[in-house]
């Protein structure tokens, strides 16, 4: 038979468990939370330097590619980062060589600076990247 000091010896064990667990718990929660948003961002911005070279293809003069590119890129960064895409830096289109073939090619790279402006704060010191990156590039002639 139980007494009435055990039942609440137990109860103070389960409140000291839950008050020792319940930090840690919080800190794996954070922690996945930030590293999911930054590999949200990182896809995000792969994805706009694609939609940017893909932008470019169609163009008749490697001037309107450039132009194309980079504003196909602006718009899915603003689409997809909302309040966040004035942080994203779309360099400017370039147009080259491509190697082996000689062909033209077009050059899209997204940048994002997750050390200076990170989507969710830094509570515990989870480390994460200081930048995020993408480039994309495809062939405009043959």
């Amino acid at each position: 038979m139980q007494t009435r000091t055990t039942i609440h010896d137990e109860a103070g064990i389960a409140t000291l468990e839950t008050a020792l667990t319940l930090p840690l718990l919080l800190a794996a929660i954070w922690a996945a939370i930030s590293y999911g948003l930054v590999f949200t961002v990182d896809h995000t911005l792969a994805a706009a330097a694609s939609d940017g070279a893909r932008a470019a293809v169609g163009a008749v003069t490697e001037a309107e590619a450039v132009a194309a590119a980079q504003a196909a890129a602006t718009e899915r960064l603003d689409r997809a980062l909302g309040s966040f895409a004035p942080d994203a830096v779309v360099a400017t289109p370039t147009v080259a060589d491509c190697a082996p073939t000689g062909a033209r090619c077009v050059t899209v790279e997204v940048t994002y600076p997750w050390g200076t402006a990170p989507i969710v704060p830094d509570l515990l010191s989870v480390v994460t990247p200081d930048e995020l990156s993408a480039t994309a590039t495809v062939q405009l002639s043959h």
